[in-house]
């Protein structure tokens, strides 16, 4: 999923997450995010169960997020 930069958007970062989580199943892939170091926290400690992995571009361009699902066992 595209989501054309979350920077460090808190609010975006939530809506983007409550809606995935909703909608897919599995493991989710976030391209463009933009993102910064700042914005693991917002989604890591407060919005997703599972593990997310980021990979930061710069503020304008890159960056991606993966969102993998809590596991039961």
């Amino acid at each position: 999923m595209n989501v054309r930069g979350l920077k460090s958007n808190k609010n975006k970062c939530i809506a983007i997450i409550n809606s995935v989580d909703t909608k897919y199943q599995g493991t989710i892939f976030l391209q463009e995010t933009h993102s910064r170091p700042e914005i693991e926290k917002i989604g890591k400690q407060n919005e997703w169960d599972g593990d997310i992995v980021f990979a930061h571009g710069s503020s304008k361009s890159k960056g991606l997020a993966i969102l993998f699902p809590k596991t039961t066992k």
